[in-house]
């Protein structure tokens, strides 16, 4: 019979409990929420008859081992993981190989120029979330942003956290870990990297527009979007389901003549109409305290015309010959917003079908910060003109 100070002690009990006829019994009993009676019931039974006849079955029964409730009860507390476990192998390519990769290279992994990239790091690196007083320190921090960069600009089966983290050389836990901190730290920014007019911008933008297309006071243009999910929400389904047969979340954007983006809404469900999301943001809803002296933004056709948007005609009203003309002039000072959302959605691939799945409202919540951060990289990225406009 073994004994406690035997040093295969532990290992001989936990294959014992692995092969032995009433390993399943005990496990039970551990993880049953019972009462005291009936749990010292089946712990008589247990230690009582059920392992006495299994145990006197056996012809070397005299030798063999048999642990009581207790003592498995501890041994298998004390292990994180039953079974054994392989460690993922590492590479060194993540924090060597990668940025010695050319521009063009490097903009295909990342989805932003290596110029661009070591910006966004310098504004980031400083963040709480990336700073912790633990004997274990944190991956370096642009490791961790390039692992996030890399995973939104991933879509389809590449956006897996199993290929990514192979792809990297660490575990789908890390990948997983880097992209919520980074997320956390491009949400700190946001103030900064999406900013409403000033007076003085809103002065030369209505010169510019006026010049350009002939609109007077006009300070920029709206359309919605839809961020689209990757899978169908377990959460309401139904509500997340749009007029394009995609499962996702609209999105509200205002940009001005230069594509700057000024202004994101997000966080009704994809089968809310646009023109509703506007009117429930807070430009629809405080209009004044954003566009004074009749300004006013350009719309297409979703959109109903009012003091602060003026919006192209619907049929059977743009058939007429001056309303057409008016349409087609609209449509070509809109292109500013179109190539905002193209954008976007070709350097952000994710947002095509992102890869999170909607079973709760915190996951919703997650959902609209996703966006949310993307369009700010986006944003970032226009005003700092570090980056070109290739998606490739």
């Amino acid at each position: 019979m073994c004994k406690p100070d035997d040093p295969n002690f532990r290992q001989l009990i936990l294959q014992r409990l692995e092969v032995h006829a009433q390993a399943q019994k005990i496990r039970d009993f551990i993880y049953t929420k019972s009462d005291d009676s009936s749990s010292s019931d089946d712990d008589q039974s247990i230690n009582g008859s059920d392992l006495s006849s299994s145990s006197s079955d056996s012809s070397d029964s005299d030798n063999e081992f048999v642990p009581s409730v207790p003592l498995a009860r501890a041994l298998i507390s004390s292990q994180r993981y039953l079974a054994p476990r392989k460690a993922v192998r590492k590479n060194t390519f993540a924090m060597e190989g990668l940025f010695e990769l050319d521009d063009k290279r490097f903009r295909q992994d990342i989805r932003m120029s290596k110029v661009a990239f070591f910006s966004l790091l310098h504004r980031l690196q400083e963040h709480p979330v990336f700073q912790n007083n633990s004997l274990c320190p944190q991956s370096p921090v642009k490791l961790q942003l390039a692992v996030a960069l890399y995973r939104f600009g991933s879509f389809g089966s590449s956006a897996s956290l199993g290929k990514i983290a192979r792809h990297f050389g660490i575990s789908e836990g890390s990948v997983h870990l880097y992209t919520e901190r980074s997320l956390v730290a491009i949400l700190s920014l946001e103030e900064a990297l999406v900013r409403w007019y000033s007076d003085e911008e809103k002065k030369e933008i209505k010169r510019r527009i006026k010049e350009t297309s002939g609109f007077p006071n006009c300070v920029g243009y709206v359309d919605g979007t839809l961020a689209v999910f990757g899978m169908k929400p377990t959460l309401n389904g139904e509500d997340y389901h749009s007029r394009k047969s995609r499962y996702g979340l609209s999105v509200l954007i205002v940009c001005d003549d230069d594509r700057r983006i000024r202004y994101i809404f997000t966080g009704f469900c994809g089968s809310v109409h646009d023109n509703r999301v506007f009117k429930e943001s807070k430009l629809g809803r405080q209009p004044h305290r954003f566009l004074q002296n009749g300004e006013y933004f350009l719309a297409d056709s979703g959109y109903r015309t009012t003091e602060t948007v003026v919006a192209s005609f619907k049929k059977p009203a743009a058939n007429l010959s001056e309303n057409s003309r008016f349409n087609r002039r609209l449509a070509g000072e809109r292109i500013p917003i179109e190539h905002c959302n193209g954008i976007f959605k070709g350097r952000f691939p994710c947002l095509r079908g992102l890869p999170l799945k909607i079973k709760t409202g915190a996951d919703h919540r997650r959902a609209i910060y996703w966006i949310r951060q993307q369009i700010e990289i986006l944003a970032w990225r226009i005003t700092t003109k570090l980056d070109g406009t290739s998606e490739n």
